[in-house]
């Protein structure tokens, strides 16, 4: 086990190998530390008032949009607008403490998530991320990052430094 603490509870970083297998990093690797560093970036930049701010506006978008419909679609949440922040604190704490499984693959994009067949249940309380999503990176942008960070910072300029 690391000695690394880890920034972002439950992270587990697959690496798709040639036959399309994929096998854990080891948490002291480079590659599992620069992903884990880019999801902390990204986690600390929703977790920030702004963040939260556009989180809670989205989120009550979307219910509305959801509601609106003539036929309503089905949706987790039962609050009122004025409270979904507190669902949205809800969602950062849970991914933050169980981040959704991570595959470096090679596909046509940077990132996605995937959501996972099945239901989620009807209470935000027992919303599990690892059960619920997947998220994919491609390998290319982490080992391209990795060789930026190991130039001399004239070559790598302010670009993954």
């Amino acid at each position: 086990m690391s000695s690394i603490p880890q920034r972002v509870g439950g992270l587990v970083v697959h690496d798709e190998e040639a036959d399309e297998t994929h096998v854990p990093l080891p948490p002291n690797s480079q590659r599992y530390r620069c992903v884990e560093a880019i999801i902390d970036m990204a986690l600390c930049i929703l977790e920030s008032p702004q963040g939260r701010q556009s989180l809670i506006n989205l989120a009550n978008q979307l219910v509305a949009l959801r509601n609106a419909k003539k036929t309503p679609e089905k949706h987790l949440y039962k609050g009122s607008p004025e409270d979904m922040h507190l669902t949205i604190n809800l969602f950062l704490q849970k991914i933050r403490s169980s981040l959704p499984l991570v595959f470096l693959t090679l596909f046509d994009g940077e990132g996605v998530t995937t959501k996972r067949k099945g239901e989620w249940g009807d209470n935000l309380q027992n919303y599990e991320p690892q059960v619920a999503v997947w998220l994919e990176l491609h390998s290319y942008i982490i080992d391209n990052m990795l060789f930026a960070r190991q130039q001399s910072k004239e070559v790598a300029g302010h670009s993954y430094a």
